[in-house]
């Protein structure tokens, strides 16, 4: 009876219809971009109704000497996955062209001291068991070596992490101030 949405006509006898439907949206093109710009990063193409997505990002980059750790992919401002990789599956209520933005953070060049215990508090006392437990954010390099400066108005007294005690993140590092 035709292809128009509408059928016009008037049944003079009992008449059977038969209607076929396809879908208007049947693809999906994906487009991606970093903030900042330039980080390389899967799954921007063109993809088909039920065809499922994997997205994939590094976990941390490093652009002119500064580190950047993943943040999130978001869609029109709006947080899709906080996870560096994760699969999407597309529908027709998914719309025909979609951008992704992959955002980073700037991650602090310097390891961080996330706790630090002494078994004495402050002030110190005169002591020859002073003993300190020093949780880092972080793995610490070999080299340069890590130094810890402890200083009071009358002495400066300097010791380095040693290589045998290599920190890895989260651990804990203990060591005497007189070893």
């Amino acid at each position: 009876m035709g292809t128009n949405r509408l059928l016009d006509g008037v049944a003079t006898s009992e008449r059977t219809f038969s209607a076929n439907f396809t879908e208007d949206l049947n693809g999906h093109t994906v487009q991606i971009s970093t903030l900042p710009a330039g980080i390389n990063v899967s799954g921007a193409q063109h993809y088909l109704t039920g065809d499922t997505a994997n997205f994939s990002a590094p976990a941390t980059v490093v652009i002119g000497g500064i580190p950047y750790s993943f943040s999130a992919f978001k869609q029109e401002g709006v947080v899709v996955s906080v996870n560096a990789n994760f699969a999407k599956p597309f529908s027709t209520s998914d719309p025909a062209s979609l951008e992704y933005v992959v955002e980073y953070l700037p991650t602090n060049p310097f390891p961080l001291i996330r706790s630090a215990v002494a078994n004495y508090t402050s002030p110190i006392p005169a002591v020859t068991d002073l003993r300190f437990s020093i949780t880092f954010d972080r793995s610490i390099r070999l080299t340069p070596a890590t130094t810890i400066q402890i200083t009071n108005p009358s002495a400066v007294r300097r010791w380095y992490l040693p290589r045998a005690h290599f920190p890895r993140p989260g651990w804990d590092w203990t060591r005497s101030l007189f070893e």
